[in-house]
Parts: structure tokens; C-alpha cells; sequence
């Protein structure tokens, strides 16, 4: 009874943020707020994709990277060869998990720190290609300029609307896989090697497999966000894929906490918000990220997430461990 009182009140509260969120657009036709939104659902799901690597165990600092491998794809797919926004966004994400699972091969036999300094190498070394090798196709430090708006029968994407709803739409694809996987086989495995890879292996679990796995979709979701943005933009330059981007991402994910899937939208949602409240104070949004990990780091080691499960819910409505973690 109690099982299926939870369930309820999470479809209800996922219905009620759907509705409300589809019709923003009929309460704000404001350019900034929906910008803030569009980039706050951006953000969203790059930190639920990231917390699929943290539940293997493993810190990934190239996120901004592979955003760059789908939106570089998706652009000149558009831009050299013709091809269609629609075919070329997921192709985007495929070539991020591609390249994923290239990287990953040599990179996820590394444990704990080595394999996050060696992600880290891996953003600095695409961001060096984009910014530095075949300039006349990738556009070097200038990026690619005029890059074509999607088109969808008589919808006009030359407006910020159609923008929202596709990024809305992405962003529940993104929490519905997310769900599906945390709930599946995969989901439980990948725990469990978060939590003991040792122990895990000792049973006959696969790390590499699991941990490639979890990697190249991980990086398709990124990929799918960079191309959305490559779109949305009509423009990308290697300094968007930085690694301040990929550091960005880690504290999303880190401060919303990745014991449930609403923890890297609350994480990613608040920190967006308050960047655009520090920027407008003057550029202050380093300084008050920083001071923010600091003390989700001493206070919410869990994140919000952990810190609302453990002290805010109700003992029925915890999440038992041995069925969802």
C-alpha cells in the first residue's frame, strides 16, 4: 500500500511540473526568462547524464568535450553535407557515444582520480583540435558561424518557442531513460560497482563492460545537448567546450546529489538560476559556485537530494535499499 502511495505521489508531482512547465510560453513571452529556462533544461540533462558515471564510481571531466563531438557533428552534417536537423541531431549523439566508447576502452581500466585527470586530458585534446587543426572545416577559434534553424512542417524555429518545447521534450526523454535504466538490471549493477567494483567483479559482474556501457550513454545524452545548443545558437566556438563547462556539469551533478533522478535537476535548475542572479550582480557566478560546493561538501555530502531523502521525507517514504537503491 504503502509502495504504491509513492508512486502515485511521484506521478502526480511529474504530471503537475509537466503541465506546468508546457505552458510557460502562455505566461512569459519574456526572451530572457525563456532563454534562462531553455539553458536550465540544457543543464539538467547534462547532470543527469553525468550522474550516470557517478554511480559507477567514476568522475568524468570531459562532458563539455563530447557536447563538442555533437554539436560539431550535428553542425556540419547541416552545414557540408545538407543533411536534415532532425537526422543529424541524433547522429550527433551517436558519434559522442562513439567516440565514448573509443576513449573509454583504455580510459575506464583506471580507477578513482586517474581516470578523471585522464577525461580531463581528453576535453583539453578535443578542445585543442577544435581550436587549432583543420580550420578551413571546424572554423578554429572563430567556430562555426550560421549554422541553419531546424525546420518541422509550418513551425518556425526562427522564435524562442518552438526552442522550449523541443528542449522540454528531450529533457523528459532524457529523465524517462534515466528512470528506466536507475530501475533496470543496468541501473542495479552499475551501483553496485559504485559502491564496491571489487565486490561486484568478484561476483562474475563485467566492470569494463558496465562501465563502457554506462560511459557511452552517458556521453550521447552530452552529445545530444550539444547539438540541440548548436542549433539553438546558430553558432559553436571550442571556447563553449571548455573546461570550466565540464567542471560546471560536475557541480550540477554534484551538488543536486545522485540519489534519485531529482536530484541533478534540482542541482542543475538552482545553480543555473543563481548563476544568472550573480551574473547580473556584476560576474560573480565562479565565486558564488565555488562558495556553494564548499558547503554542499561540508553540509550535504549526499546533496540535496540525499540531504531531502534522509531528513525531510518520512521514514515510509524513504528509498529501501535492495529495491531502488
Amino acid at each position: 500500500m504503502q509502495d504504491k502511495l509513492i508512486k502515485l505521489i511521484r506521478r502526480g508531482g511529474v504530471l503537475f511540473l509537466a503541465v506546468l512547465f508546457l505552458f510557460v510560453p502562455a505566461i512569459t513571452d519574456n526572451p530572457y526568462h525563456l532563454n534562462v529556462l531553455i539553458v536550465t533544461a540544457q543543464n539538467c540533462i547534462l547532470a543527469l547524464s553525468l550522474c550516470l558515471m557517478l554511480n559507477v564510481g567514476q568522475l568524468s571531466l570531459a562532458h563539455a568535450g563530447f557536447m563538442a563531438v555533437g554539436a560539431y557533428t550535428c553542425a556540419l552534417l547541416q552545414t557540408l553535407v545538407g543533411v536534415s536537423f532532425w537526422i543529424a541531431l541524433p547522429l550527433g549523439a551517436v558519434a559522442a557515444a562513439i567516440v565514448a566508447a573509443v576513449v573509454g576502452y583504455p580510459a575506464l581500466r583506471l580507477k578513482g582520480l586517474y581516470f578523471t585527470i585522464l577525461t580531463l586530458a581528453v576535453n583539453q585534446i578535443i578542445f585543442t583540435v577544435l581550436n587549432s587543426f583543420w580550420r578551413d572545416t571546424l572554423g578554429g577559434a572563430t567556430g562555426i558561424l550560421g549554422i541553419p534553424k531546424p525546420h518541422l512542417g509550418s513551425v518556425d524555429f526562427s522564435s524562442q518557442i518552438p526552442f522550449y518545447y523541443l528542449i522540454l521534450l528531450l529533457l523528459f526523454f532524457t529523465i524517462y531513460i534515466s528512470h528506466r535504466l536507475w530501475q533496470s538490471r543496468f541501473g542495479l549493477f552499475s551501483r553496485a560497482i559504485g559502491e564496491s567494483d571489487e565486490l561486484a567483479e568478484s561476483v562474475g559482474m563485467s566492470l569494463l563492460r558496465q562501465k563502457m556501457m554506462a560511459f557511452s550513454i552517458s556521453c550521447f545524452f552530452a552529445g545530444l545537448a550539444g547539438g540541440f545548443g548548436s542549433a539553438y545558437y546558430s553558432y559553436i566556438c571550442p571556447l563553449n567546450y571548455s573546461i570550466i563547462t565540464s567542471i560546471n556539469v560536475v557541480i550540477y551533478a554534484v551538488v543536486g546529489g545522485g540519489i534519485t533522478i531529482a536530484g541533478p535537476i534540482l542541482g542543475a535548475s538552482g545553480l543555473t538560476f543563481i548563476g544568472e542572479v550573480a551574473k547580473r550582480w556584476g560576474g560573480f557566478d565562479p565565486t558564488v559556485f565555488g562558495v556553494i560546493v564548499i558547503l554542499a561538501v561540508i553540509f550535504l555530502p549526499g546533496g540535496l537530494s540525499g540531504w531531502w531523502t534522509q531528513k525531510r521525507l518520512p521514514n515510509w517514504m524513504l528509498v529501501r535499499k535492495g529495491r531502488s537503491g
